[in-house]
């Protein structure tokens, strides 16, 4: 395991320490190698056999010291990267005497050779078996000679197997490991072993420990808020029909047909009724218009009362919609108070996920995803209902107040300029919210700084997520110099051309597709669980390289990089004063004036 500690030197000064040692290996074997170390200023060289060290663990909140003793295995304290340490020394030949407390356990031999003998256990990490040099001797020939390690820890005593040739049996099966509370057996060899007492401190006398199963975080399902946005129907607008001439030739032709019945019959009865026919016939025109009338009357009161409940409607899905897109793209802060109390939001975002590499830019106005379908326009619609309709779906096309997220694959890279703090600052917040979201095992972070920018990023050495890049790169991976830059820019080609050489797509493009809404964090947050929704696929883990502007490298290696990069999952976050200077790989970006 490798733990990234901050020691403190017996003159108060702090040093950045890193451990690399098994997870088996004890606490006071890595307090001895820092001790003969050169950066522990203790100035001790190993040639005194009576002193042992051990590590004391700075608590929360910059508290107080907690010892560790020096038995303890280093993979079950809580020791862990970021913690501050400081090394104590001790009688080696007295080492159960450094312990972080007065808890104890009292163990009868209840069956075996050594059955009615009593043992008292600390904490310190007692060793039972039947070699010299034992806390807990055993004359059972089936005991190794160093078969057990016990703990005691409040309420519990733990026996662990250093693997033994016979181990541990626990009603009858084997096992590794078992804590055991008061009255219960384990068997040991041929011996059985029964836990009588267990002494704990009082409330006055615990302090507060540092818990090594408070520290263990496991990334657990988290049901995410998210709002898919509907589609509304327009009301249709009114539309005024053709225009209905005057009927004079309608009116004309029955004064012939009078005339030619008079003729005919000599009837005046019937030139009378002949002659008052286009009275009927104006009659009819004037009623018809009249209806037509009342019927765009009609028209206009329905599509105002359907428009107006539909702006009621979509007036109140606005504020769901902000509400609802403010939870599903956590900010900074929502990220880092979820970080300090291993809530689930730490490391929620997956792979499978479709907000995976999203990353939250601002508070904005963006495109809405509730979207109003319009109805059929033609030439008899009135202009005045139709400017209506198009202000209306204008209106409710974009919404204020909602997360500004950009998709790191398709952005290709994010950039932030200013010359100002304020830049900085953002870089900060960008990057702890990225890591924040995602896991080591996803994403790794790495960072070509300029001297300058240093002391501001140096905070990124103590993440996981650094840590795992340098697995991966088997270098540094936090370069502020010439020679560690060109190194870690090489490691960097190489992970590229290895990733795009196991592609089996064929010929690669270096180039992004266009971002339109359909590809975008719009488009993909309305399409999730769509049967045709294909993730964009990015080979894990996620490269996010961080580089800040005037970094000792050649640039136009370095551009080139992240031009291929993309396709092999190696994305820059680019901090820079002026735009100018910003490589157009960085499809989107930030100024902060």
């Amino acid at each position: 395991m490798l733990l990234k500690l901050s020691l403190v030197r017996p003159s108060g000064e702090s040093v950045d320490v890193v451990v690399t040692a098994d997870a088996t290996t004890t606490v006071g074997e890595v307090a001895t190698r820092i001790a003969e170390s050169k950066q522990s200023g203790t100035g001790w060289d190993g040639t005194d056999s009576a002193r042992g060290f051990t590590l004391q663990v700075q608590g929360p909140a910059q508290g107080g010291y907690e010892v560790i003793a020096p038995r303890k295995i280093l993979g079950e304290t809580a020791i862990e990267s970021g913690r501050t340490v400081a090394l104590l020394a001790f009688d080696s030949n007295h080492p159960a005497s450094v312990s972080n407390g007065p808890c104890s356990a009292e163990l009868l031999v209840v069956q075996g050779h050594d059955r009615g003998n009593r043992y008292t256990v600390t904490e310190a990490g007692a060793l039972l078996g039947r070699g010299t040099g034992i806390d807990v001797p055993l004359s059972d020939p089936l005991v190794s000679k160093r078969h057990a390690r016990l703990e005691v820890e409040p309420g519990a005593l733990t026996v662990i197997d250093l693997n033994s040739a016979n181990g541990l049996l626990v009603d009858g099966i084997t096992v590794p490991r078992a804590t055991l509370a008061v009255g219960d057996l384990i068997g040991i060899g041929s011996s059985m072993l029964q836990v009588v007492n267990l002494t704990q401190p009082t409330a006055g006398q615990a302090n507060e420990g540092l818990s090594h199963d408070a520290h263990a975080f496991t990334r657990s399902p988290r049901v995410e808020a998210r709002f898919a946005g509907e589609t509304h129907e327009l009301p249709v607008p009114p539309a005024e029909e053709d225009p209905q001439p005057f009927p004079f030739l309608v009116m004309v032709a029955p004064l012939i047909i009078g005339v030619v019945l008079y003729l005919a019959t000599g009837s005046i009865l019937s030139v009378i009724f002949i002659g008052l026919s286009p009275i009927m016939i104006v009659g009819n025109y004037f009623s018809t218009r009249i209806a037509r009338k009342a019927k765009l009357k009609r028209q206009i009161e329905i599509f105002d009362r359907r428009l107006d409940e539909l702006d009621t409607k979509l007036a109140a899905e606005v504020e769901v919609e902000r509400a609802v897109r403010v939870q599903e793209s956590p900010s900074t802060f929502d990220v880092l108070h979820a970080t300090e109390r291993r809530e689930q939001l730490l490391w929620t975002r997956r792979p499978e996920h479709w907000n995976f590499l999203n990353v939250y830019m601002g508070i904005g106005r963006s495109w809405s995803r509730t979207e109003i379908e319009k109805v059929r326009i033609n030439e008899r619609t009135l202009p005045e209902f139709e400017n209506r309709a198009e202000e209306f779906i204008k209106r409710y096309e974009t919404i204020d107040g909602v997360p500004i997220i950009e998709h790191v694959p398709i952005a290709g890279g994010i950039g932030v300029v200013s010359r100002e703090q304020g830049g900085v600052d953002y870089t900060h917040g960008l990057m702890a919210q990225i890591v924040g979201l995602h896991s080591a095992g996803d994403l790794v972070v790495t960072a070509l700084l300029n001297p300058a920018s240093t002391v501001e990023f140096d905070w990124l050495k103590w993440l996981p997520h650094s840590t795992a890049a340098a697995d991966i790169l088997e270098v540094p991976p936090l370069a502020n110099s010439g020679a560690a830059g060109q190194q870690l820019l090489a490691k960097l080609e190489e992970l590229i051309t290895a990733r795009l050489a196991a592609k089996t797509s064929g010929q690669l493009s270096h180039y992004r597709p266009p971002i339109d809404r359909e590809a975008s964090v719009f488009g993909k947050a309305q399409k999730v669980g769509d049967k045709g929704q294909e993730p964009i696929e990015v080979p894990l883990p996620v490269v996010l390289v961080l580089v800040v502007d005037a970094v000792p490298v050649d640039r136009g290696r370095l551009i080139q990089l992240f031009e291929r990069g993309a396709e092999a999952g190696v994305f820059p976050v680019w901090l820079t004063p002026e735009l100018s200077l910003l490589p157009a790989v960085c499809r989107s970006y930030i100024e902060i004036g």
